[in-house]
């Protein structure tokens, strides 16, 4: 039992923990950036916004996370609003674990 007690121990978890909060964090970020990617060039793809094309391609630009999520929730794709809201959320809660993991092990 007393090797479950040791610093060593507490160190490897906590290494664990970060290495995967900052494999999650990753993933997040770059899934985040692919969806921005992929209502940016849809929106310049379609050809149904032309009234509306300057405003979604300001909005995609300038308020980035906001803009997509309205996006694909107003244009009518929702599967891949879903999937961008579902990113959007898990970045800030594994930017808060990893902020309480470092604060528990430091």
């Amino acid at each position: 039992m007393d090797e479950l007690q040791s610093p060593d121990v507490h160190m490897a978890v906590a290494n664990m923990i970060n290495i995967a909060l900052g494999f999650i964090g990753m993933l997040s970020v770059f899934s985040v950036f692919f969806f921005w990617i992929v209502a940016l060039i849809q929106v310049i793809i379609r050809k149904d916004l032309t009234e509306h094309k300057l405003l979604w391609i300001l909005l995609l630009i300038f308020v980035a996370p906001v803009g997509v999520l309205a996006y694909f929730f107003i244009e009518k794709r929702k599967g891949w609003g879903i999937a961008a809201a579902i990113s959007f959320a898990i970045l800030p809660f594994v930017l808060v674990f990893w902020a309480i993991s470092r604060a528990m092990y430091l």
